[in-house]
């Protein structure tokens, strides 16, 4: 596995970190989840239940070791910078200044292992006035303009944690790529909101995903099809289907 060897201690929690630490998992990295000593992470719970476990926290935080910390406490903190001592990698993704409050930023994480590679993943990023703002997945939607794709409500999946998560998996890939280099501890930042953005840039408003570019119909058999075609394809699939395109002002 590309990974094996690399520690991971994830002290993150809901989607966008846990997405993250699940890539790496899947890779091959031991990701040690640290959870609240009371009630876990707030998702083990949620949804659809399976001998007591939630498949919708199963899905994104499989291949992963958990442990139950109070990291509020001297103990707790001490039992945090034991593990963080072995590790190449620490992920959060806490509101702006949490850790640093909690005596665990990235300045102090270094001083224990100075190879270390931090990742904090956050709503908004630490600057500007919406640093302290909430980041359900749905607010960062609307502050970023994602209400447009799906007529003025969210987009039915958690695309700007998908996407942080994503995101964030990728600068740890590179961090701990150029670590090879000289063996100096990296941290990273990165917002929900920049993360989407990109993603945004890219969504379908050009009519790619709907008729008569995509159709989705239903054959004799009572299957339901999906037919996806760019215009250079479409007059032979046309003879194919035996169908006929109406020619539009943006598909003519």
């Amino acid at each position: 596995m590309q990974l094996q060897g690399i520690r991971v201690v994830d002290l993150s929690r809901i989607l966008s970190g846990p997405f993250c630490s699940m890539f790496l998992a899947d890779m091959g990295a031991e990701v040690i989840k640290i959870e609240d000593v009371e009630d876990g992470d707030p998702v083990r719970h949620q949804g659809h239940q399976r001998d007591g476990f939630g498949l919708y926290f199963a899905s994104f935080n499989r291949n992963k070791r958990s442990l139950t910390l109070d990291l509020r406490s001297a103990e707790g903190k001490d039992v945090l910078r034991k593990l963080i001592a072995t590790a190449d990698v620490v992920l959060d993704n806490f509101r702006p200044g949490v850790v640093e409050r909690l005596g665990i930023g990235p300045a102090e994480l270094r001083a224990v292992n100075p190879a270390i590679v931090t990742c904090s993943i956050t709503g908004y990023g630490r600057d500007g006035d919406r640093r302290d703002a909430p980041a359900i997945d749905g607010v960062v939607q609307a502050s970023t303009g994602a209400f447009e794709l799906a007529g003025g409500v969210p987009i039915p999946l958690q695309v700007a944690d998908l996407a942080g998560g994503n995101a964030a998996a990728q600068a740890v890939l590179a961090a701990l790529f150029e670590r090879t280099r000289d063996g100096a501890a990296r941290h990273i930042e990165l917002s929900l909101a920049e993360c989407l953005r990109p993603w945004l840039a890219v969504a379908d408003r050009s009519g790619t995903l709907r008729s008569p570019n995509t159709i989705v119909a239903t054959t004799s058999d009572g299957e339901r099809i999906v037919v996806q075609t760019p215009l250079h394809f479409r007059t032979r699939l046309a003879e194919c289907l035996g169908l006929t395109f109406e020619p539009t002002e943006a598909y003519a």
